[in-house]
């Protein structure tokens, strides 16, 4: 019985396989997608700045043990390489005007409060008195603003790291290694920066200009043909996804406003003010779309972000 199903299963794939282009030109089409969707989300992995952030802290990490390897100090590697999370609380990987400046001033912070937890710990409850009095005017840099409070925050988690030193070890090794670690991450970050540039903020423009067309195409739609409350919905929505956009860009050029050196944020920033032009001319001209198509043909958008505008 078993040897009759095989041969009915036998039978019905001939038949059904004897087509062998059509099978072949199936597979193709199914191994193209596949390799197309392997090189989209790659892609996209590449260009998320969480993603991003991860490639080069592995990349500084791993070349951090390596550098304590060469020169046989393994068991002091790990305190260095603990340095990477005040170092990220503290934002140094974050690019900015006198970034050199600010990165000599945190790592000075952080050499600072360990050694005073590290050589005021043998003084029993007066080193407590002491700790606790840092961890509140550390506390207080949050007055400063936001920038400010995230180093205090950084500096306390540097005084509770002094703590676990060993007391057989010298006090000074530990803010050495924690300072050259600091330091470390924020070189590399320096080196990540100038071939990353300001990624965010042309991908968070490449969405922009995507989400205004598709602003343009449903107010047209609107306009042109058959109104009804799905397709107004549909506009409203889209109207606060650009607003939405329109925020982060802002946030992002008021964030780095003193970098006027800058010849990169220059250009995105025309490209921020057109957009802004383009989403005032649509709302104002609602029913002379031609004077839109016009004025967009018309202006010359200098490299379009086209690998984003693809991703998105």
């Amino acid at each position: 019985m078993l040897l009759c199903l095989a041969e009915k299963v036998k039978i019905f794939l001939t038949k059904k396989l004897s087509h062998g282009r059509i099978v072949k030109i199936m597979f193709s089409r199914i191994r193209m997608k596949k390799q197309f969707s392997i090189k989209r989300i790659f892609l996209r992995g590449i260009y998320d700045p969480r993603i991003n952030q991860g490639m080069w802290l592995s990349l500084a990490t791993g070349s951090l043990c390596l550098l304590f390897y060469l020169f046989e100090q393994e068991e002091t590697v790990l305190f260095s390489v603990l340095a990477i999370f005040p170092s990220l609380i503290a934002n140094i990987d974050k690019p900015g005007p006198r970034f050199s400046l600010r990165l000599f001033k945190v790592i000075a912070l952080f050499f600072a409060v360990s050694c005073l937890v590290l050589f005021t710990g043998h003084l029993g409850i007066l080193s407590a008195g002491i700790f606790f009095s840092l961890i509140f005017c550390l506390a207080m840099f949050a007055v400063y603003g936001h920038e400010a409070g995230r180093v205090g925050t950084a500096s306390m988690f540097v005084a509770a790291l002094s703590l676990s030193w060993p007391d057989t070890k010298p006090p000074l090794i530990f803010p050495l290694l924690l300072c050259f670690g600091a330091l470390w991450y924020g070189i590399w970050a320096r080196i990540w920066m100038f071939w990353w540039g300001h990624k965010a903020l042309r991908d968070i423009l490449a969405r922009l200009f995507a989400a205004i067309g598709d602003y343009y195409t449903l107010k047209t739609s609107l306009l042109l043909g058959h109104k009804d409350k799905e397709k107004l919905a549909a506009v409203y929505k889209q109207q606060e996804t650009v607003y939405g956009l329109m925020n982060q860009s802002k946030d992002y050029l008021n964030r780095y406003a003193e970098a006027r050196y800058d010849p990169e944020l220059k250009k995105l920033k025309q490209n921020f003010l057109f957009a802004v032009d383009v989403m005032e001319l649509l709302q104002a001209n609602q029913y002379k779309l031609e004077e839109v198509r016009k004025f967009i043909t018309m202006r010359r958008l200098i490299r379009s972000f086209p690998i984003c505008l693809w991703l998105w």
